[in-house]
């Protein structure tokens, strides 16, 4: 059996083809496919090419069983996936015979990848972020409504936008000095401040951009940089928060609360320091069992097709980890 798990992200989209009894056989990456931040055709057309492309690279004879899971940012509200699935529909080749089809949001998968399947509650930090939740079939959401509202705190975009606000509060002197300019600069291979504004203002993607600048805000706090740490501990506090939060939405009476999983997803996950402030967060709620997935989110795709052909999370687990 074949699966291609499609992980369609406001960033970019990664596809994997998957073989039961292999593993991952080839993987791609392309730019985004949220129909919200490119468009519904688009997005579409995207995805399409890139499992025409799995299936020829690879010499897939069409008569295989071939399934397919979508993970698409953009795509949490009902008329939107109708509205994606029935472009889909139309844009997919009549030579092209598919399985089992399910269009789900981004989120979905990425709690599967920690899970293998299961229900639980999931943070997503990478240039952007958001809280889900599924609970007894019910989904819940915190956050998630883009860079332009509130800078998404907790995401890679927040850490860079406040690294750069201490940079320059630095240099007009309405702040303390921090590590952070140095690293910025330095990192950037710029010698003075003002030509980060054109590298920001003049990039068609200032949001990665400055995502991207994180990664000087990390190495500072790893320093001991007091700014620093400040802005790691409020990220940390954002995502805490939203967690508990979303927990408290689904209203889990106390005393039939088993221990409900908790997923870390993305890149910013990949730092330490960032794990072990959200942790130690959330040490105070003993229902809630964080784990740092080990699978990127793509793979939860994968595993979203075992779920619906009936293996249980134990053998989800055990697939995914003998062929991993």
């Amino acid at each position: 059996m074949y699966i291609i798990g499609i992980d369609g992200g406001g960033t970019k989209t990664e596809a994997i083809l998957y073989q039961v009894n292999i593993g991952v056989l080839d993987c791609l990456q392309e730019k985004a496919s949220n129909p919200h931040s490119t468009s519904f055709e688009r997005s579409v057309d995207r995805v399409v090419s890139m499992i025409i492309k799995l299936l020829t690279t690879n010499k897939i004879n069409r008569s295989e069983q071939i399934h397919v899971c979508f993970g698409i940012a953009g795509l949490g509200r009902r008329n939107d996936r109708q509205k994606w699935q029935e472009i889909f529909k139309h844009k997919l080749p009549d030579s092209l015979i598919l399985g089992e089809v399910l269009i789900e949001t981004d989120a979905l998968i990425a709690l599967y990848s920690g899970t293998y399947g299961s229900e639980g509650i999931v943070s997503i930090c990478g240039t952007g972020s958001i809280t889900y939740g599924v609970n007894n079939g019910k989904t819940l959401r915190v956050g998630g409504w883009g860079h332009l509202i509130g800078a998404e705190p907790g995401s890679g975009f927040y850490i860079g936008y406040r690294g750069l606000e201490a940079t320059f509060n630095q240099i007009d002197g309405l702040a303390k000095s921090t590590a952070i300019a140095s690293k910025l600069l330095k990192g950037e291979n710029i010698r003075e401040p003002s030509q980060l504004i054109q590298q920001i203002y003049g990039n068609s993607n200032e949001k990665e951009k400055i995502a991207n600048m994180a990664k000087y805000v990390f190495q500072a706090a790893e320093e001991g940089d007091p700014v620093a740490n400040t802005i790691i501990e409020d990220a940390a506090f954002h995502i805490i928060k939203s967690g508990n939060t979303l927990y408290k939405k689904f209203n889990i009476p106390f005393s039939v609360a088993d221990q409900m999983v908790y997923v870390l997803v993305g890149g910013l996950f990949k730092n330490k320091l960032l794990v072990q402030k959200v942790t130690q967060g959330f040490n105070g709620n003993n229902n809630l069992k964080i784990t740092v997935s080990k699978n990127k989110p793509v793979m939860g795709a994968i595993i979203a097709i075992l779920k619906k052909k009936c293996s249980s999370t134990v053998d989800i687990k055990k697939i995914i980890n003998i062929q991993g």
